[in-house]
């Protein structure tokens, strides 16, 4: 899961023969990918891989492609990493096309629909998930509705149906607004009822002027708010599929963003860590390379922390680095002189 920031574009221009460092989202007549860039002048953007095999494709800017922001911050699961492949049509030279510039509801729908390569009865399918997590069959949109949306562009008349299509899609609720004619900076003018919205001021509560004369705090949470902003609301209920706990609390996370020498390459520029506090058996696997290298917390005896890759080796624990500076296996007497806590199951890092 990767966090996108359009603010981050201000001021880019792409008439220079440079590469950017930074990853971007971008969007062509294939779909949405994160990549990073190189622009080869006369507005020519090339999306571009350092490791895996896609084919290099010109593409012009804004017409065949979209650069939707940079990413700033990912969540990645380190419990079962997966071998990337790259699909045989981008691996090949294809043919850019160019972007609708304005779109209707059903062209967006279908686009949408084609570039993730799903059915009218996948998307019902979805909507029916999505009922059932909520218990409401509301949210159901038969194929046949679906496909009226397409073809009219109308949207539907039923809110929570509305809801629905823009989830099982994956289109921005706000450009499913957009497209539908319906402007969200018209809308909401009129004032919340008093029956709606309870408007009594409970006197046990601090208000804004006593927050004021106390300060503001500056602690860790309001630092790590800082760092990592807003929190998606969906989190709430993916942590458990992201991390494979499936009673994820606050003791199975720990603080690693002042970690300046990671020993493992995923916890660069790291914030958080999950840890299975369960799997305390350190195994290191030594023909596997080093983003297939499950990652422990450990303790030491003097009251540090480190996460590394790390195995058992004649009663002492040998720590392997794989880091991009030279660094010398250690080896610390195990049980005696540090404990595994856990595995390290997830890891939320900025990106630079």
């Amino acid at each position: 899961i990767v966090r996108v920031n359009p603010q981050e574009l201000e001021g880019m221009t792409y008439a220079d023969d440079r590469q950017f460092r930074r990853l971007f989202l971008i969007e062509h007549s294939k779909g949405l990918f994160c990549c990073r860039l190189r622009s080869i002048g006369r507005g020519l953007l090339v999306p571009i891989s350092n490791q895996l095999s896609f084919a290099q494709v010109e593409l012009e800017v804004p017409g065949q492609v979209r650069v939707l922001g940079a990413l700033d911050l990912e969540i990645r699961s380190l419990f079962q990493p997966e071998q990337p492949e790259v699909p045989p049509d981008l691996a090949r030279y294809w043919r850019p096309q160019d972007l609708p510039q304005t779109r209707r509801l059903g062209d967006l729908l279908r686009t949408t629909r084609s570039s993730r390569n799903m059915s009218l009865r996948d998307v019902e399918a979805q909507t029916r998930r999505i009922a059932d997590l909520m218990s409401d069959s509301r949210y159901i949109v038969s194929s046949s509705g679906l496909s009226d949306c397409e073809l009219t562009s109308v949207p539907p008349r039923d809110f929570h149906k509305g809801i629905a299509v823009s989830l099982a899609y994956g289109v921005e609720f706000r450009k499913f607004l957009d497209a539908s004619g319906i402007s969200l900076e018209s809308a909401g003018k009129e004032p919340m009822p008093d029956h709606f919205a309870s408007r009594v001021h409970d006197p046990s509560l601090p208000n804004d002027e006593t927050n004021a004369s106390h300060g503001s705090d500056t602690g860790f949470l309001q630092e790590l708010l800082v760092l990592c902003g807003d929190i998606p609301f969906f989190l709430r209920d993916s942590i458990k599929y992201i991390t494979a706990l499936p009673e994820a609390s606050l003791d199975s996370w720990f603080w690693i963003g002042r970690e300046t020498t990671p020993l493992y390459p995923y916890l660069a520029n790291g914030l958080l860590v999950a840890v299975n506090r369960r799997k305390k058996r350190p195994i290191h696997f030594a023909s596997r390379p080093a983003w297939q290298q499950p990652v422990y917390l450990v303790a030491k005896r003097d009251g540090t922390y480190m996460c590394a890759c790390c195995g058992v080796e004649n009663e002492s624990l040998v720590v392997h680095p794989y880091a991009t500076q030279f660094y010398r296996s250690e080896r610390i007497r195990y049980h005696q002189d540090a404990e595994i806590i856990g595995q390290v199951v997830a890891v939320v890092r900025r990106l630079p």
